[in-house]
Formats: structure tokens, sequence, C-alpha cells
């Protein structure tokens, strides 16, 4: 993956190709490093902890999580354009799924290392964490469940014939009913009995 003699590490040149296909060399490599920077500082990290050599290298096992903070540094920061908070929290929720994945693939041996944990805890802590994101990164999945929900009624409606149409959307609204119900009944419990809290 890079040009480095190390296996397990990835150089930012070959991290900012990864990040910025569409631009020049020279100008991701700038956009990259000055991201990486002022992600480190963020984090309270001193970036030449990950510079060995003539540039700075990181395990590539938190390659997913430097390239979320890199690509959105000004979220992170405070500061973003409305198009970069938006972009934020989609990939805050791609980057958590992403090692939900990878965490649960019994077969992948990248989950035991340090700085997969300290990575995957990272991510979780800012996708959890009480946050002035919080809310928004709510709203996206009650977004993404009534999005998933209006395709499935838009299809039954289009495509039902005439004499299925009644059956269909009461099986589908009776199926959907029937989980969220149970769900929401758990979940109601949850916040009631605190379970954050025991």
């Amino acid at each position: 993956m890079n040009n480095n003699s190390s296996k397990s590490t990835i150089n930012l040149k070959a991290l900012a190709l990864e990040l910025y296909s569409n631009m020049g060399e020279i100008s991701a490599y700038r956009k990259t490093l000055d991201g990486f920077e002022r992600a480190c500082y963020q984090l309270g990290i001193e970036p030449s902890t990950f510079k060995p050599g003539r540039d700075y290298q990181i395990p590539t096992e938190s390659k997913e999580m430097w390239m979320f903070l890199i690509q959105n540094i000004h979220a992170i920061e405070g500061k973003p354009s409305k198009n970069q908070y938006v972009n934020f929290i989609e990939d805050l929720k791609d980057t958590k799924e992403f090692f939900d994945a990878q965490h649960s693939d019994l077969e992948n041996d990248t989950v035991d290392s340090k700085a997969f944990n300290d990575s995957m805890t990272l991510m979780y802590e800012m996708f959890y964490t009480s946050s002035s994101y919080g809310r928004s990164l709510a709203m996206s999945f009650q977004n993404e469940i009534q999005q998933r929900i209006k395709e499935d009624l838009d299809y039954i409606f289009n495509n039902s014939p005439d004499d299925r149409l009644v059956l269909n959307i009461e099986f589908y609204c009776q199926q959907v009913s029937k989980k969220a119900h149970e769900i929401g009944k758990l979940t109601r419990k949850m916040i009631r009995e605190k379970w954050n809290e025991k």
C-alpha cells in the first residue's frame, strides 16, 4: 500500500492519494498534511510521534479513523459549512459502521491490534458521547428509517395489482408496526430504567 519498508503503516503521501484522488499529488499532500496536523492538535497528540522518517507514518489499522478526521477537520474544530456538517454526520455513521463490521469479523486479525482498538474507541466516543451534533446524528437515523419505509410503500403502491394493493399495504404496515412496537417498548424501558447508568 505504501512505498516504505513497514507493511503495518501508511505514509501521508499514500493516504493523500486515497483521500483526494481528484487533486494533483502536491495539492492533495498539502491538504492531507494540514488536516493531519490539525487533527493531531484536536486529539492532543504531537504529530512528531508519527514521523520516524521523512514523512508521517500512521498504522494501517487506524487508517479509516485518520481519513475521517482529516476529511472532516472543519467540523471537528467546530467551524463547518452546512455541506461540511452534513458530510461529517454521514461520514461519522459510515466510519462507525466500518469499525462495527471489522470488530464483528472473527477472522479479522487487525481487531487485536492496539492501533485498531484505540481508533475504534475514539470513533465510538465521538459517536455516542453527548455533543453538539448528537441530535443531528439522531435525526439522520430517523430520516433514514422514514425514507426506507417511504420507498417500500411507494414500491407496493406502484407495483401491486389493484386487487392486492390493500392486502399488501395492510401486511407491510402490520409487520412494521409490530416490530416498531416491540423495539419501542424495549427502548422506552431502557430510558426509563436508565440502563446507561447500570
